[in-house]
């Protein structure tokens, strides 16, 4: 009987590990929901194949047809993203979608839509894509990963 208790115990020890943190490239998330943790934020990081292309952005998106929402971003990184965990959904002054976490919480799909794709202006999340979650903490910051058209994509959120 005390031998059975032992194991009982022992199990339950081990899968509440297992089932009690989410680990993820960089860090692991320990007992917290990832859908929770994750508010939305800034856009801090945004590399190309590993290249930093955080001015490139910037200085694409303040001319037409990227900055033409009827009032002037003076600068697209300092937008903050918006989630909402309970319609699944991510927006911002210029743009809005889906941002689902999937089943194993351990990817997003995202499907961004900028308020101007009409006139040509490009996804700043590419295409329609899973994102591997490279990164998440408990205080919200995000770091994602999708390889799209054969080019890695990474950012991050603050």
């Amino acid at each position: 009987m005390i031998r059975i208790s032992k194991i009982f115990f022992l199990l339950s020890i081990l899968s509440f590990g297992f089932f009690g943190c989410k680990k993820y490239p960089e860090n692991k998330l320990i007992f917290r929901d990832p859908e929770t943790c994750f508010k939305g934020g800034k856009i801090t990081m945004y590399t190309i194949g590993g290249v930093d292309h955080l001015k490139d952005i910037t200085d694409l998106y303040e001319t037409f047809p990227y900055n033409y929402y009827g009032k002037k971003i003076d600068n697209v990184l300092d937008v903050q993203f918006n989630y909402n965990k309970g319609d699944n959904t991510i927006s911002c002054d210029y743009g809005d979608g889906t941002f689902e976490f999937s089943r194993s919480k351990i990817d997003i799909l995202i499907s961004f839509k900028l308020l101007n794709h009409e006139y040509g202006a490009q996804n700043i999340f590419i295409a329609d894509a899973n994102w591997k979650i490279l990164k998440l903490t408990k205080s919200g910051q995000l770091k994602i990963q999708a390889y799209i058209n054969a080019r890695m994509y990474a950012i991050q959120f603050n």
